[in-house]
């Protein structure tokens, strides 16, 4: 099979993958947050391929979100993940090293887990906060602690799980050209 190919068949994987985990039984709502265990890694994983492949497997979990029954505004976060895909597959284009320390992986991961909180805090606060919104959880101090905070843990835990199976996925000869990692700048 060419590069290429399996390049696509990967990709494919992740897409598959984003759309299933959130049928997950591992998970904990407390709208407007949810947490679904490894719900970010396909997202990640994405990243260390390309841009293209990053918003690709984010829409694969959008779909999965959209189609487990998910209320609207926790469908509209995961739509909302695009957007540190792109941005973290774009850097890593132009800077995989980063991925190659330990501690400047985690700030990578701490960066781009500020972006994606900050993006879902905002689609939250446009949801809740047109004056229909009821319920205990959605002032923006819970909306900052829930969402922000704590879905800043949930991104770090879910980077971290993604840079582990990039160390094993690239590991195979065949599945290492996938990734952008250790390649060479142009």
């Amino acid at each position: 099979m060419s590069a290429s190919s399996t390049k696509m068949l990967f990709i494919a994987l992740l897409f598959v993958a984003g759309a299933v985990i959130p049928f997950s039984p591992v998970k904990y709502a407390l709208e407007p947050a949810s947490f679904t265990l490894a719900c970010h890694t396909p997202i990640f994983i994405a990243m260390f391929i390309s841009p293209l492949a990053a918003l690709t497997v984010a829409a694969g979990t959008t779909l999965g979100f959209a189609c487990g029954g998910f209320p609207a505004v926790v469908v509209l976060r995961a739509a909302s993940h695009g957007i540190f895909a792109l941005l973290g597959a774009w850097y890593l284009q132009y800077r995989p090293e980063v991925l190659s320390s330990l501690f400047r992986a985690q700030l990578f991961s701490l960066v781009i887990g500020i972006i994606h909180v900050w993006v879902e805090v905002t689609v939250v606060c446009f949801f809740y906060m047109d004056g229909n919104a009821s319920g205990a959880f959605t002032s923006v101090p819970s909306i900052l602690l829930l969402v922000g905070l704590c879905g800043l843990a949930h991104s770090m835990v879910d980077f971290t799980l993604a840079l582990a199976a990039l160390k094993l996925l690239t590991a195979s000869p065949k599945l290492a050209p996938v990734f952008v990692v250790g390649k060479p700048r142009e």
